[in-house]
Protein backbone atom coordinates (compact mmCIF):
# COMPACT_ATOMS: atom_id res chain seq x y z
CA UNK A 1 0.00 0.00 0.00
CA UNK A 2 1.33 3.57 -1.15
CA UNK A 3 0.05 5.77 1.47
CA UNK A 4 1.97 9.10 2.52
CA UNK A 5 0.62 10.31 5.56
CA UNK A 6 3.32 11.04 8.30
CA UNK A 7 2.53 7.79 10.77
CA UNK A 8 4.15 8.35 14.25
CA UNK A 9 5.50 6.00 16.08
CA UNK A 10 3.22 3.95 19.10
CA UNK A 11 5.88 3.33 21.17
CA UNK A 12 8.34 4.51 24.20
CA UNK A 13 10.70 7.37 23.36
CA UNK A 14 13.60 5.45 23.29
CA UNK A 15 17.25 7.12 24.49
CA UNK A 16 20.18 6.45 23.52
CA UNK A 17 21.88 5.10 27.04
CA UNK A 18 24.17 2.20 26.85
CA UNK A 19 21.76 0.64 29.28
CA UNK A 20 18.94 0.50 26.67
CA UNK A 21 21.27 -1.31 24.02
CA UNK A 22 22.84 -3.92 26.29
CA UNK A 23 18.97 -4.18 27.55
CA UNK A 24 17.84 -5.04 24.02
CA UNK A 25 20.36 -7.07 23.34
CA UNK A 26 20.14 -9.56 26.38
CA UNK A 27 16.29 -9.61 25.46
CA UNK A 28 16.22 -11.12 21.86
CA UNK A 29 20.13 -12.43 21.34
CA UNK A 30 18.78 -15.72 22.74
CA UNK A 31 15.94 -15.70 19.84
CA UNK A 32 18.68 -15.04 17.19
CA UNK A 33 18.24 -18.45 14.65
CA UNK A 34 20.63 -20.20 13.78
CA UNK A 35 19.88 -20.34 9.90
CA UNK A 36 22.82 -20.53 8.18
CA UNK A 37 23.38 -23.91 8.85
CA UNK A 38 19.73 -25.16 8.93
CA UNK A 39 18.95 -23.82 5.55
CA UNK A 40 18.11 -26.18 2.94
CA UNK A 41 19.23 -26.09 -0.56
CA UNK A 42 18.23 -29.63 -2.06
CA UNK A 43 17.03 -33.11 -1.60
CA UNK A 44 16.71 -36.22 -3.84
CA UNK A 45 13.56 -34.77 -4.62
CA UNK A 46 14.44 -31.36 -6.01
CA UNK A 47 15.81 -27.92 -4.73
CA UNK A 48 14.48 -25.94 -2.05
CA UNK A 49 13.65 -22.50 -3.15
CA UNK A 50 12.46 -19.32 -0.17
CA UNK A 51 10.88 -16.72 -1.49
CA UNK A 52 9.95 -13.21 0.69
CA UNK A 53 7.17 -10.85 -0.60
CA UNK A 54 8.24 -7.51 1.26
CA UNK A 55 6.92 -4.04 1.12
CA UNK A 56 9.73 -2.07 2.88
CA UNK A 57 7.98 1.19 2.93
CA UNK A 58 9.19 4.47 1.23
CA UNK A 59 11.61 5.73 3.46
CA UNK A 60 10.55 9.33 2.85
CA UNK A 61 6.80 9.09 4.55
CA UNK A 62 7.45 8.49 8.23
CA UNK A 63 9.18 10.60 10.64
CA UNK A 64 8.17 8.73 14.10
CA UNK A 65 10.14 6.96 16.58
CA UNK A 66 9.72 3.40 15.58
CA UNK A 67 8.42 4.04 11.77
CA UNK A 68 10.94 6.11 10.34
CA UNK A 69 13.87 4.49 8.44
CA UNK A 70 16.88 5.36 10.17
CA UNK A 71 15.90 7.74 13.27
CA UNK A 72 18.73 9.76 14.80
CA UNK A 73 17.32 9.38 18.25
CA UNK A 74 16.92 5.74 18.17
CA UNK A 75 19.76 3.11 18.49
CA UNK A 76 20.48 1.64 15.63
CA UNK A 77 19.68 -1.72 16.46
CA UNK A 78 16.12 -0.38 17.03
CA UNK A 79 15.93 1.56 14.34
CA UNK A 80 13.34 0.03 11.36
CA UNK A 81 16.47 -0.26 9.00
CA UNK A 82 18.00 -2.56 11.11
CA UNK A 83 14.70 -4.73 11.83
CA UNK A 84 14.20 -5.10 7.81
CA UNK A 85 17.55 -7.00 7.96
CA UNK A 86 16.64 -8.75 10.66
CA UNK A 87 13.70 -9.94 9.09
CA UNK A 88 15.55 -10.89 5.97
CA UNK A 89 18.32 -12.82 7.91
CA UNK A 90 16.10 -14.60 9.90
CA UNK A 91 14.73 -16.68 6.52
CA UNK A 92 17.86 -16.39 4.40
CA UNK A 93 15.44 -16.34 0.75
CA UNK A 94 16.68 -16.89 -2.26
CA UNK A 95 14.71 -14.22 -3.24
CA UNK A 96 13.22 -10.81 -1.72
CA UNK A 97 11.03 -8.69 -4.11
CA UNK A 98 10.36 -5.38 -2.29
CA UNK A 99 8.24 -2.84 -3.27
CA UNK A 100 8.64 1.30 -2.45
CA UNK A 101 12.17 0.92 -1.44
CA UNK A 102 14.77 4.57 -2.69
CA UNK A 103 17.75 3.93 -4.36
CA UNK A 104 19.91 4.65 -0.44
CA UNK A 105 17.30 2.15 1.24
CA UNK A 106 17.86 -0.14 -1.24
CA UNK A 107 21.92 0.12 -0.98
CA UNK A 108 21.38 0.51 2.77
CA UNK A 109 19.80 -3.08 2.55
CA UNK A 110 22.24 -4.58 0.77
CA UNK A 111 25.23 -3.44 2.96
CA UNK A 112 23.33 -4.56 6.06
CA UNK A 113 22.68 -7.94 4.29
CA UNK A 114 26.34 -7.95 4.44
CA UNK A 115 26.46 -7.88 0.88
CA UNK A 116 25.63 -11.39 0.54
CA UNK A 117 22.49 -10.30 -1.70
CA UNK A 118 22.71 -8.47 -5.01
CA UNK A 119 19.50 -6.33 -6.19
CA UNK A 120 18.39 -5.56 -9.41
CA UNK A 121 15.35 -3.17 -10.34
CA UNK A 122 15.16 0.34 -12.12
CA UNK A 123 13.27 2.97 -10.44
CA UNK A 124 9.52 4.67 -11.72
CA UNK A 125 10.78 8.26 -12.70
CA UNK A 126 9.15 11.58 -12.14
CA UNK A 127 9.80 14.84 -10.90
CA UNK A 128 11.33 14.60 -7.11
CA UNK A 129 14.27 12.26 -6.13
CA UNK A 130 12.60 11.54 -2.64
CA UNK A 131 9.60 9.63 -4.40
CA UNK A 132 11.18 7.55 -7.29
CA UNK A 133 10.26 4.08 -5.63
CA UNK A 134 11.39 0.84 -6.77
CA UNK A 135 10.06 -3.29 -6.97
CA UNK A 136 13.42 -4.26 -6.52
CA UNK A 137 14.18 -7.86 -6.40
CA UNK A 138 17.41 -8.99 -4.32
CA UNK A 139 18.87 -12.59 -4.51
CA UNK A 140 21.31 -14.73 -3.26
CA UNK A 141 24.81 -14.43 -4.60
CA UNK A 142 26.31 -17.30 -3.45
CA UNK A 143 22.94 -19.25 -5.01
CA UNK A 144 22.29 -17.63 -8.57
CA UNK A 145 23.38 -16.03 -10.67
CA UNK A 146 21.59 -13.08 -12.77
CA UNK A 147 21.21 -13.87 -16.36
CA UNK A 148 18.56 -11.01 -17.26
CA UNK A 149 16.64 -8.36 -15.92
CA UNK A 150 13.91 -5.38 -17.10
CA UNK A 151 11.17 -3.20 -15.81
CA UNK A 152 8.27 -1.79 -17.58
CA UNK A 153 5.15 0.87 -15.82
CA UNK A 154 1.84 -0.61 -15.20
CA UNK A 155 0.52 1.27 -18.21
CA UNK A 156 -0.68 1.37 -21.76
CA UNK A 157 2.90 3.14 -22.77
CA UNK A 158 5.57 0.39 -20.40
CA UNK A 159 8.24 1.44 -22.01
CA UNK A 160 7.50 5.07 -20.77
CA UNK A 161 8.80 6.05 -16.90
CA UNK A 162 6.44 7.77 -14.77
CA UNK A 163 3.58 6.43 -16.82
CA UNK A 164 0.29 5.24 -15.72
CA UNK A 165 -2.82 4.10 -16.60
CA UNK A 166 -5.82 7.16 -16.64
CA UNK A 167 -7.24 7.46 -13.30
CA UNK A 168 -4.05 5.98 -11.45
CA UNK A 169 -3.11 7.56 -7.77
CA UNK A 170 0.76 6.88 -8.66
CA UNK A 171 2.83 5.82 -11.64
CA UNK A 172 3.66 1.65 -10.51
CA UNK A 173 6.85 0.14 -11.72
CA UNK A 174 7.42 -3.77 -12.10
CA UNK A 175 10.62 -5.24 -12.32
CA UNK A 176 11.89 -8.95 -13.26
CA UNK A 177 14.77 -11.28 -13.75
CA UNK A 178 16.23 -14.48 -14.47
CA UNK A 179 18.61 -16.30 -12.87
CA UNK A 180 20.49 -19.51 -12.81
CA UNK A 181 21.18 -21.90 -9.67
CA UNK A 182 24.73 -22.55 -8.96
CA UNK A 183 25.45 -25.78 -8.25
CA UNK A 184 24.58 -27.17 -4.98
CA UNK A 185 24.55 -30.26 -3.14
CA UNK A 186 26.00 -32.79 -5.75
CA UNK A 187 23.43 -30.86 -8.37
CA UNK A 188 24.72 -29.79 -11.21
CA UNK A 189 21.80 -29.05 -13.67
CA UNK A 190 20.67 -25.45 -12.84
CA UNK A 191 17.15 -24.39 -12.51
CA UNK A 192 16.34 -21.31 -14.16
CA UNK A 193 13.37 -19.22 -12.74
CA UNK A 194 11.65 -16.18 -13.83
CA UNK A 195 11.34 -13.57 -11.18
CA UNK A 196 8.55 -10.78 -10.90
CA UNK A 197 8.41 -7.99 -8.55
CA UNK A 198 4.95 -5.66 -9.14
CA UNK A 199 2.88 -3.14 -6.88
CA UNK A 200 -0.65 -2.44 -7.98
CA UNK A 201 -2.52 0.75 -7.78
CA UNK A 202 -3.60 1.71 -3.76
CA UNK A 203 -6.97 3.18 -4.68
CA UNK A 204 -8.33 2.44 -7.92
CA UNK A 205 -9.99 -1.22 -9.01
CA UNK A 206 -10.21 -0.43 -12.40
CA UNK A 207 -6.33 0.58 -12.38
CA UNK A 208 -5.16 -2.65 -10.84
CA UNK A 209 -7.82 -4.96 -12.91
CA UNK A 210 -6.08 -3.37 -15.79
CA UNK A 211 -2.56 -3.98 -14.62
CA UNK A 212 -2.97 -7.30 -13.75
CA UNK A 213 -4.27 -8.24 -17.50
CA UNK A 214 -1.12 -6.48 -18.29
CA UNK A 215 0.87 -8.89 -15.98
CA UNK A 216 -0.74 -11.58 -17.11
CA UNK A 217 0.02 -10.88 -20.48
CA UNK A 218 3.62 -9.52 -20.00
CA UNK A 219 4.61 -12.23 -17.80
CA UNK A 220 3.33 -14.83 -20.39
CA UNK A 221 5.95 -13.18 -23.14
CA UNK A 222 8.93 -12.89 -20.72
CA UNK A 223 8.66 -16.59 -19.67
CA UNK A 224 8.37 -17.73 -23.79
CA UNK A 225 10.63 -15.10 -24.39
CA UNK A 226 13.54 -16.95 -21.76
CA UNK A 227 12.12 -20.08 -21.85
CA UNK A 228 11.11 -20.26 -18.39
CA UNK A 229 9.07 -22.75 -17.13
CA UNK A 230 9.18 -21.69 -13.79
CA UNK A 231 8.15 -18.11 -12.62
CA UNK A 232 6.89 -16.63 -9.52
CA UNK A 233 4.96 -13.05 -9.58
CA UNK A 234 5.30 -11.55 -5.83
CA UNK A 235 3.56 -8.29 -4.80
CA UNK A 236 1.75 -5.84 -3.16
CA UNK A 237 -1.92 -6.11 -5.19
CA UNK A 238 -3.27 -3.65 -2.81
CA UNK A 239 -6.45 -6.08 -3.07
CA UNK A 240 -7.50 -9.02 -1.60
CA UNK A 241 -9.07 -12.33 -3.26
CA UNK A 242 -12.53 -10.97 -3.77
CA UNK A 243 -11.12 -8.53 -6.12
CA UNK A 244 -10.42 -9.41 -10.05
CA UNK A 245 -6.35 -9.23 -9.82
CA UNK A 246 -6.70 -12.42 -7.75
CA UNK A 247 -9.36 -13.84 -9.52
CA UNK A 248 -7.52 -13.10 -12.67
CA UNK A 249 -4.23 -14.79 -12.10
CA UNK A 250 -6.27 -17.80 -10.94
CA UNK A 251 -7.85 -18.90 -13.49
CA UNK A 252 -4.99 -18.08 -15.74
CA UNK A 253 -3.03 -20.98 -14.08
CA UNK A 254 -1.03 -18.98 -11.57
CA UNK A 255 -1.22 -20.82 -7.49
CA UNK A 256 -1.24 -18.67 -4.66
CA UNK A 257 1.60 -20.03 -2.55
CA UNK A 258 -0.29 -19.34 0.81
CA UNK A 259 -3.97 -20.77 -0.70
CA UNK A 260 -1.94 -23.68 -1.33
CA UNK A 261 -0.56 -24.71 1.67
CA UNK A 262 -2.98 -23.43 4.17
CA UNK A 263 -6.38 -22.87 2.51
CA UNK A 264 -8.77 -20.27 2.27
CA UNK A 265 -7.71 -16.55 3.63
CA UNK A 266 -9.90 -16.30 7.39
CA UNK A 267 -11.01 -12.60 7.95
CA UNK A 268 -7.84 -11.08 10.34
CA UNK A 269 -4.88 -12.49 7.67
CA UNK A 270 -4.56 -9.12 6.31
CA UNK A 271 -1.10 -8.04 5.35
CA UNK A 272 -1.04 -4.52 5.82
CA UNK A 273 -1.39 -2.70 9.16
CA UNK A 274 -0.19 1.12 9.10
CA UNK A 275 2.24 -0.17 11.72
CA UNK A 276 0.19 -1.05 14.52
CA UNK A 277 0.38 -4.87 14.17
CA UNK A 278 -1.88 -7.33 14.86
CA UNK A 279 -4.55 -4.53 16.84
CA UNK A 280 -5.14 -2.73 13.09
CA UNK A 281 -8.35 -2.68 12.55
CA UNK A 282 -8.61 -2.73 8.85
CA UNK A 283 -10.63 0.25 7.20
CA UNK A 284 -12.16 -1.95 4.30
CA UNK A 285 -11.92 -2.76 0.60
CA UNK A 286 -12.67 0.71 -0.82
CA UNK A 287 -9.40 1.74 0.41
CA UNK A 288 -7.69 -1.10 -0.68
CA UNK A 289 -7.28 -2.27 3.11
CA UNK A 290 -9.48 -5.33 3.30
CA UNK A 291 -9.32 -7.59 6.32
CA UNK A 292 -7.32 -10.10 4.33
CA UNK A 293 -3.87 -10.44 2.66
CA UNK A 294 -3.04 -7.81 -0.14
CA UNK A 295 0.66 -9.25 -0.47
CA UNK A 296 0.56 -12.46 -2.30
CA UNK A 297 3.80 -15.00 -3.89
CA UNK A 298 2.43 -16.50 -7.05
CA UNK A 299 3.93 -20.01 -8.63
CA UNK A 300 3.68 -20.84 -12.27
CA UNK A 301 5.12 -24.55 -12.77
CA UNK A 302 4.63 -24.91 -16.87
CA UNK A 303 2.69 -28.23 -16.97
CA UNK A 304 3.19 -31.79 -15.45
CA UNK A 305 6.61 -32.66 -13.81
CA UNK A 306 7.78 -28.87 -13.55
CA UNK A 307 5.56 -27.16 -11.83
CA UNK A 308 7.09 -26.02 -7.56
CA UNK A 309 5.59 -27.77 -4.82
CA UNK A 310 4.86 -25.63 -1.87
CA UNK A 311 6.59 -26.73 1.73
CA UNK A 312 5.56 -23.79 3.48
CA UNK A 313 4.11 -20.47 3.31
CA UNK A 314 3.23 -17.97 6.38
CA UNK A 315 2.99 -14.46 7.49
CA UNK A 316 6.04 -13.09 8.78
CA UNK A 317 4.24 -10.76 12.00
CA UNK A 318 7.42 -10.56 14.24
CA UNK A 319 9.05 -7.65 15.90
CA UNK A 320 12.56 -7.42 15.38
CA UNK A 321 15.81 -5.43 16.74
CA UNK A 322 19.13 -5.97 14.72
CA UNK A 323 19.61 -9.21 17.04
CA UNK A 324 16.81 -11.39 15.63
CA UNK A 325 13.15 -11.69 16.42
CA UNK A 326 12.16 -9.88 19.66
CA UNK A 327 8.64 -8.93 21.40
CA UNK A 328 10.01 -5.84 22.17
CA UNK A 329 11.38 -4.34 19.18
CA UNK A 330 9.91 -2.91 16.01
CA UNK A 331 8.15 -3.87 13.41
CA UNK A 332 10.00 -3.94 9.79
CA UNK A 333 7.25 -2.21 7.70
CA UNK A 334 4.41 -1.33 7.44
CA UNK A 335 3.48 -4.62 5.88
CA UNK A 336 3.75 -7.73 7.00
CA UNK A 337 6.39 -9.59 5.07
CA UNK A 338 5.13 -13.26 3.22
CA UNK A 339 7.66 -15.96 3.08
CA UNK A 340 7.58 -19.33 1.00
CA UNK A 341 9.60 -21.77 0.47
CA UNK A 342 9.14 -24.37 -2.55
CA UNK A 343 10.43 -27.59 -4.08
CA UNK A 344 11.45 -27.09 -7.99
CA UNK A 345 11.63 -30.45 -9.63
CA UNK A 346 14.71 -31.41 -10.75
Amino acid sequence: MEKHSSLQGTGPFYVQFSFVVALAGACCSAQMASNATQRRTSTEGGRHVTLMQFNVRTGFADWGLETMWRHPLVPFNRTRRAAVAACVHEHLPDFVATQEGLSWQLRHMASDLDHGYAFVGGFRGGPTWNTDESSAIFYRKSSWDLEVSGDFMLSQTPEVPYSSYPGASYPMITSWAVLASRPSDGIKEPSRVLIVSTHLDPYVPEVRAASAEQLRQTVAELRQTHSCQQAFLLGDFNSDFEESPWQLLKQAGWVDSWEEKNGAYPAGSFTYHAFQGPSYKPEGPQVSDPNHTIDFIWLWGGGPGTAPSVVSSKVERQRYTSSGPCASGVLPSDHYALVTEVLLPL
